[in-house]
């Protein structure tokens, strides 16, 4: 077996076709992967290089602009098309390292969260040029994740401090306003999420049974519900509703390479270990919390970036999740998006030091 994981490897740097013999690594180790399945990925550019690491990348919602990042301050607007980036613009605000990006689906301005404690507005102007908002403080510590509300009327930002914040957003007047802070975190808050309905939002932390479920309470006000029952000691960086009722949570500690479904019944969200997947294994490193579970409904598709992979998911009409193809990044520095219309999957990291755009090719439907 050892023998045989080390011919896919080398087949893999040589840049050769090792689908046939990846299936036969696959079929021996894990029944559940098939990636003779509805998805495939095929690798459309890897020719624009950037040193310096990139931490985020989000689309504008018709996938023609692409925005990114760049070592400890620099943010990154490109143009798109079929698959190809031309650089358009830098902008420069943040002061130390852009943690992650969210782009408007309804108007051409982003936000961007930092190292520097605090969130900016970016709105555009014409084709070169963004202004950015002043800089909103309000965390104490990095700002980790951010998030926007389907009526982008409200921000919600997750921190080092352990807080997640709520702020009223304004994106026609590039303006945020501080609206109320969310406690009961007891260590970073690493990725949040809402139901589709917007009646709960998830969290997930960097400790132990972290997870925690807020509910849109009394005056249209999130409060603290309950934190989840896990069946495992692990902590976790990602986590993402796939319906109002059914969310996917990812282990993020050296040991243990689960991908986790959780269901509301009776009223509170609880494991499916049924429906739980297990991923390829890999004891030597620990998750990045960076690169968010990418999840969308149309197309019945999940993106999940796990240690050094990449997975490409779908769920059935069992509804159950399989995994129909992945890629093996050979390093941990792996940061991405897929474009709206989820045609495009982009994403840089370390090894190649370069953005790696994918074409997502529907096979067929499940």
């Amino acid at each position: 077996m050892a023998k045989l994981y080390h011919n896919l490897n080398q087949i893999n740097r040589d840049k050769v076709d090792f689908r046939e013999l990846k299936q036969k690594f696959i079929n021996i180790n894990y029944s559940n992967i098939s990636i003779n399945g509805e998805i495939q990925l095929k690798l459309i550019n890897q020719s624009v290089k950037q040193s310096g690491r990139c931490n985020a990348i989000v689309f504008d919602s018709s996938g023609s602009i692409m925005v990114s990042t760049e070592k400890n301050y620099i943010i990154k607007v490109w143009k798109f098309q079929n698959g190809k980036i031309k650089l358009i613009t830098n902008l420069q605000g943040h002061t130390r390292h852009i943690q992650c990006l969210v782009y408007s689906k309804k108007q051409n301005s982003f936000i961007s969260g930092a190292g520097d404690k605090t969130i900016r507005c970016w709105q555009q102007v014409d084709q070169f040029n963004w202004i950015s908002s002043q800089a909103y403080q309000q965390h104490k510590d990095y700002v980790r994740c951010i998030i926007l509300n389907q009526n982008e009327d409200l921000l919600f930002s997750g921190s080092t401090d352990r807080s997640i914040k709520v702020w009223k957003i304004n994106l026609n007047k590039n303006k945020l306003k501080y609206l109320y802070s969310l406690y009961k975190h007891d260590d970073i808050v690493n990725a949040l999420n809402l139901n589709q309905s917007e009646t709960q939002l998830v969290s997930c932390a960097y400790n132990k049974y972290q997870i925690i479920i807020w509910e849109n309470g009394e005056y249209n006000k999130f409060e603290f519900k309950y934190i989840i029952k896990q069946s495992i000691q692990d902590y976790g960086f990602k986590v993402q509703f796939i319906k109002d009722n059914q969310f996917i949570w990812l282990t993020g500690g050296q040991e243990i390479d689960k991908l986790f479904v959780f269901e509301l019944i009776d009223g509170i969200f609880q494991e499916n270990q049924d429906k739980t997947i297990q991923l390829l294994k890999n004891n030597s490193t620990i998750d990045e919390y960076r690169f968010p579970i990418l999840y969308n409904k149309e197309m019945n598709l999940i993106v999940v970036r796990h240690k050094t992979y990449i997975y490409i998911i779908r769920q059935t009409n069992y509804e159950k999740l399989k995994i129909v193809d992945f890629l093996n990044c050979y390093t941990d520095d792996i940061y991405g998006m897929i474009t709206n219309n989820a045609k495009y999957l982009v994403y840089w990291d370390k090894k190649n030091q370069a953005y790696s755009t994918y074409e997502l090719l529907n096979k067929q439907k499940l």
